[in-house]
């Protein structure tokens, strides 16, 4: 909900006895005359804002009024830096947790013992093709790795494969 919206009419945003009589769609401003018939215009593309006397161009602003327009700026700005604050914390956490999944911590290093040597896992190994390449028994190879499931082997998983032939 907007800031104004119970200020919506030109009742309510006006200056009493004024009331809009025309707009003037080449300049893009507003036409308002006030309760002893005189005319002012608004600035241009805006609904409501300083009235001028109509044929008169707006006079510039002063310094002071700049100094605060200005500072009112900085202030909107500190009302927004918590939730900037927010949104960065969130978009950091968020970053954190896609980047530390499950599978992008590198594993230890594997330590085979004496007798085996590591072997790094490729797509569409099995159990019994790396233990007929290496000319040793599934039982060996279950023996130097305990707890592996041959139907659950990982692409770039390293295991340890006795040394055979």
């Amino acid at each position: 909900m907007g800031r104004w919206t119970d200020r919506e009419s030109d009742d309510q945003r006006l200056p009493d006895g004024m009331q809009r009589v025309g707009y003037d769609a080449d300049t893009q401003r507003h036409t308002f005359q006030s309760s002893n018939g005189a005319l002012f215009q608004g600035p241009a593309g805006a609904r409501y804002g300083r009235l001028t006397p109509y044929g008169s161009e707006p006079r510039p602003m002063t310094m002071e009024e700049d100094e605060a327009m200005k500072e009112g700026n900085r202030e909107a700005w500190r009302y927004l830096l918590p939730f900037l604050l927010l949104v960065v914390l969130v978009l950091f956490l968020l970053f954190k947790l896609v980047n530390t999944g499950p599978g992008s911590t590198p594993e230890p290093p594997l330590r085979c013992a004496d007798g085996s040597h590591a072997y790094v896992v490729q797509r569409g190994d099995t159990c019994w093709e790396i233990v007929q390449r290496a000319g040793v028994g599934l039982q060996d190879l279950m023996e130097v790795n305990p707890g592996m499931e041959c139907d659950r082997l990982r692409v770039g998983k390293a295991i340890c494969v006795p040394d055979g032939r």
